[in-house]
This record gives structure tokens, C-alpha cells and sequence, in this order.
């Protein structure tokens, strides 16, 4: 794993690596629930919504992808310059920072899941 993340509640956690598989575990058991694919190259960098409803993804294919962390579906996709790696969630659950080898990406959204 290259990216963890924790839901703000903690019944989630989200990791992703080499594979480009994005990974949400129960933090208590350790067990998988559910696999979500669709990164195209090695994740860097992971971040959850307030609420636990989205997660982001970013990393060398130098695309940030918002996920719905029920239905596991790519709700908002966007490229980018260069390797990602790192990103962060605004406080609000509206957007994310995204940074990495070409400069820092700052993207507003509202997602509808």
C-alpha cells in the first residue's frame, strides 16, 4: 500500500498501491469489503468525503477519480499534467487539492450519489 486513507468516522479504510486497486477494508477485522478498479497505474494518493459517501484517488496516470464508496462507480474523473502525488478534501466535502509533479490542482465538485 502506497495510500491509506480513514472514513472521518472510522468504520472505513481505504488503501490503494501498485496494482492501481483501490481497497476499502474494515479497519476492525482486517477483511476486504469489495475491490474497486478502473486506475489505469500505481496509486499515490487516497482521500475520503466528511460524510464517507466519496473517495478520491490519484497517481501516475496523473487522473483524479472520485468514487462512490457504496455503489463503487466513478461519479467525477479528471486529468491532470504529470504524476499525481498527494490529495486532500476541503473540509466541506466539495472539492479536493490535488499536488503533484507539474503543480497543484484545485477542484470544485458536488457529488451526486
Amino acid at each position: 500500500m502506497s495510500a491509506v486513507a480513514y472514513s472521518p468516522d472510522g468504520s472505513w479504510l481505504f488503501g490503494g498501491g501498485k496494482d492501481g486497486t483501490l481497497r476499502p477494508w474494515n479497519p476492525r477485522t482486517g477483511a476486504y469489503r469489495g475491490l474497486r478498479t478502473g486506475n489505469d497505474s500505481p496509486l499515490h494518493a487516497v482521500a475520503a468525503s466528511p460524510d464517507g459517501q466519496w473517495i478520491a484517488t490519484a497517481g501516475e496516470d496523473a487522473t483524479v477519480r472520485v468514487w462512490d464508496r457504496a455503489g463503487g462507480q466513478v461519479v467525477a474523473a479528471q486529468r491532470t499534467e504529470g504524476t499525481l502525488r498527494s490529495c486532500s478534501r476541503r473540509p466541506d466535502g466539495q472539492g479536493l487539492a490535488v499536488g503533484g509533479d507539474r503543480g497543484l490542482y484545485v477542484y470544485r465538485f458536488r457529488p451526486t450519489l
